[in-house]
């Protein structure tokens, strides 16, 4: 019968001792034990392949066998009592396939009294793991009711050091001159960290110096430090580099040999210069620009530009001065122009030599381009605008070149009747900019047949050259016809009479021929009847169609032709009237004119009303009238400005006395008297006077109609 053992594991929880801060310890990780005896990872714990660590664990766990419970701590005493406790074994894993037993019965570990473990393991980069054994009899069974927990903390025992400044920069050191600069070496480990060789080396190693506190070989532990204090002497304006090497025998082996690297650079007077590249971006063919390249003296003393040379030489820039200092902590510039004479895109190097046998180097590029100015309509027609309206239409001037558009000046030729909105006079376009105009024609005279009234809009640009927009536009004045009827009309009985409608004035219809009319006559059906209406000398030709449609009181009339056109003055119509026998001798009637209307595409309505006729439109419209012979009046002489001859029309109404003494006499503006034209005795009916513009001097003119106690004057303009 074999003997049962009772082993006690008795654990408790601690930490390390305050004096142990400077160990490179992992996070405490405190796990559960399994109860069926399977592996306690600690994931967090980190062993690097090379290192030597002490594992600190502390922690209880409890076994027990049935109704049995026994303690079990890291180290187990074999004392033989109460067989029926179950013994207890653990061991650590900390590598592949290697697993160290926390307790055995033939090897106990150090065991503390604070039921603390300690273990010393070489690491073999692999995770950290415990496992728990609550044996039975026979061995190869054990017990799955363990319970309790273990905690585990990790020191590195393998050196490391650590220095203030792994690389160490003396920055700019006048040559000739020294700095020095202090470096601290420490160690973190269990073990004291042995420096046994230091080596100086290095492209520059001889410029760079070295002293240490304690004399090589020395070590450093936790408690201490090792100062070097190093220095750099330049002897050149150029930087230089060493390279300052700790060897050491017992330490982690990436830091074997450990390296510092010293960095300076030497320096007398210390040159820079900003922008790297002068951008001249994009200017005309021609012109110059000028922009500077500074130079910056950091150092303490004098720096010299000896020369600058550029290169290709051949591209469009230059440089000056050439040769010039820069004072300690100032600046100088160097004007780099510009000045291409061709289409192009231009590069350059700057190499500036200085004094002390190093350069400087800049860029400089820029593009040649031109200005193109685009215009949307060099012509604007506005088309047909009654005098007094208006017409407004746009038009874009844009800079579709690749630099600047420089508009000097602009000129509007007739502002009197062209208004232009937008920007004028001197203006800068970049490229792909330009303007939005809005002209308004506005015309202010009469020029017959729709000639033009000529404008135009002149934009003059920097290098001599100019783009003009033309403006066209013509007027339309009202067109002015009578239709006339002499409406008092006395006849016997039962005797025929012809009326006459005749058309005054000449309808203007070169701008829109006026080739229909239609209208209704009115007359008193109960003295009258009407026997026939027909064509007049004026459409008397075959071209021109004939409807006549009788009522009760009124005949409707309609002229049309699809080639021929009023005009000019003559008689329209012959109405034919018969007087009823019944009635009485010396009988009348009035014949009033209504709905008459042009009709033609832009006459498309007109208004009417006893005894005035007005059509109207908005292009061109015609006013009509109708008079009686009783009226006296004068017209508005034709044409007006009076260009070469000019007819002035008038009409004298009907009186008891027969003859009327009539006056028609030409003053100017001044009001002198200048010529008669009428003055004499005259019956009823309509009569015109003929003048030419020669009879006349240039200028504004009035004309006063006296007849019988009827007067009226008009304006007249004489235009040579």
């Amino acid at each position: 019968m074999k003997l049962r053992i009772s082993i006690a594991l008795l654990i408790a929880l601690c930490t390390l001792p305050a004096e142990a801060q400077w160990q490179k310890i992992t996070p405490r990780e405190s796990h559960p034990v399994p109860s069926d005896g399977s592996t306690v990872n600690f994931p967090t714990v980190s062993l690097p392949l090379g290192m030597t660590y002490h594992i600190h664990t502390d922690g209880r766990v409890n076994v027990s066998s049935g109704s049995d419970i026994a303690d079990a701590c890291y180290y187990v005493n074999i004392l033989p009592f109460n067989p029926t406790i179950t013994p207890v074994a653990m061991k650590v894993k900390y590598g592949a396939g290697l697993e160290d037993w926390v307790w055995s019965f033939l090897a106990p570990k150090n065991y503390q009294s604070s039921h603390i473990y300690d273990l010393t393991l070489a690491s073999t980069s692999s995770p950290l793991s415990f496992r728990f054994f609550d044996r039975q009899d026979p061995p190869s069974t054990y017990y799955n009711d363990n319970s309790g927990s273990i905690a585990v903390e990790v020191a590195q025992e393998t050196p490391e050091i650590v220095v203030k400044y792994d690389t160490i920069y003396f920055n700019n050191v006048l040559i000739g001159g020294s700095q020095t600069i202090l470096d601290s070496v420490e160690s973190y480990g269990l073990e004291a960290y042995r420096c046994d060789n230091v080596v100086m080396a290095g492209p520059s190693a001889a410029k760079f110096g070295a002293m240490s506190q304690n004399i090589v070989p020395f070590q450093v532990t936790t408690e201490t430090t090792n100062w070097f204090q190093f220095s750099y002497t330049p002897s050149a304006p150029v930087t230089d580099t060493a390279y300052f090497h700790l060897y050491s025998s017992n330490v982690y082996a990436p830091q074997k040999d450990f390296v510092i690297v010293l960095i300076g650079n030497g320096t007398g007077a210390r040159l820079s210069n900003a922008p790297d590249t002068l951008d001249f971006g994009t200017i005309t063919v021609g012109a110059t620009k000028q922009l500077p390249e500074k130079f910056y003296n950091s150092g303490n003393s004098v720096g010299t530009i000896n020369a600058i040379a550029m290169l290709p030489t051949t591209e469009p820039f230059a440089a000056a001065p050439t040769a010039f200092v820069v004072n300690p902590h100032d600046s100088t510039s160097t004007l780099v122009t510009f000045a291409p004479n061709v289409l192009g895109n231009f590069f350059a190097s700057f190499t500036c030599q200085i004094s002390d046998g190093s350069t400087r180097t800049f860029y400089a590029k820029g593009i040649a381009g031109s200005a193109k100015p685009f215009i949307s309509d060099t012509v604007l027609d506005f088309g047909r605008v009654v005098l007094g309206q208006s017409r407004t239409l746009s038009d874009t001037l844009f800079n579709i070149g690749n630099t600047n558009l420089n508009v000097t000046s602009t000129l509007n030729s007739n502002p009197a009747e062209y208004v232009i909105i937008g920007p004028q006079g001197p203006q800068v376009y970049s490229p792909g900019s330009g303007a939005i105009y809005g002209i308004t024609f506005k015309p202010n005279h009469h020029i017959p047949l729709c000639a033009n009234h000529d404008g135009s809009f002149t934009f003059y640009f920097d290098d001599g050259s100019s783009k003009v927009v033309v403006f066209k536009g013509c007027d339309h004045q009202p067109l002015t016809a009578h239709l006339v009827i002499d409406t008092n009309y006395s006849v016997n009985q039962g005797k025929i009479i012809d009326v006459y409608q005749s058309l005054q004035d000449v309808l203007d219809s070169t701008i829109t021929p006026i080739r229909s009319l239609s209208e209704r006559i009115s007359f008193d059906a109960t003295l009258f009847d009407l026997v026939s209406v027909s064509k007049g000398p004026l459409v008397g030709s075959a071209a021109w169609q004939l409807n006549a449609t009788p009522g009760a009181g009124f005949v409707d009339i309609s002229l049309s032709s699809t080639t021929a056109q009023f005009g000019p003055t003559g008689t329209l119509l012959v109405l034919q009237f018969q007087a009823h026998p019944a009635d009485t001798p010396g009988q009348f009637t009035l014949l009033p004119q209504m709905n008459i209307d042009f009709s033609n595409p832009i006459e498309p309505f007109a208004v009417t009303s006893s005894g005035k006729i007005r059509v109207t439109d908005l292009c061109s419209p015609v006013n009509l009238s109708n008079t009686t012979p009783g009226a006296t009046f004068i017209e508005q002489n034709l044409p007006n400005p009076v260009a070469a001859h000019s007819t002035i029309r008038y009409h004298i109404g009907q009186t008891e006395n027969g003859a009327v003494g009539v006056r028609l006499r030409v003053f100017d503006a001044m009001g002198r008297l200048v010529r008669t034209l009428v003055d004499e005795q005259q019956q009823n009916g309509y009569y015109e006077v003929n003048i030419s513009n020669s009879e006349f001097e240039n200028g504004l003119y009035w004309y006063l109609f006296e007849a019988g106690g009827y007067s009226e004057s008009r304006s007249m303009l004489v235009v040579k």
